[in-house]
């Protein structure tokens, strides 16, 4: 069975039940190993949203003719709304 990696409170636990010199120094260990794994993460994390935040920058560009085609839609849409209500309007006179 694969050993689970221990938490700070479960290293905590630890010590408060034997606070001697050399459980406090596997604690320091282990405490080490847990901040160098959770620093590997943050900068996978860090490299990560480098690349979001450097695609959409590239990515700007892209998006200004799909704004104009929903813009467009919109536009079209409203036309035909208005003249539809021009001609009811012309109907009621």
């Amino acid at each position: 069975m694969e050993e689970k990696e221990p938490t700070i409170k479960d290293l905590q636990a630890d010590y408060k039940k034997s606070p001697n010199n050399e459980v406090s120094q596997e604690i320091v260990t282990k405490l080490a190993t847990l901040r160098d794994d959770i620093s590997s993460m943050l900068e996978s994390a860090y490299d990560c949203q480098d690349v979001v935040v450097d695609t959409q920058y590239q990515m700007s560009d892209c998006q200004i003719p799909v704004n104009i085609r929903v813009r467009g839609n919109e536009i079209e849409q409203f036309s035909e709304k208005l003249a539809q209500l021009q001609d009811e309007f012309k109907d009621l006179k």
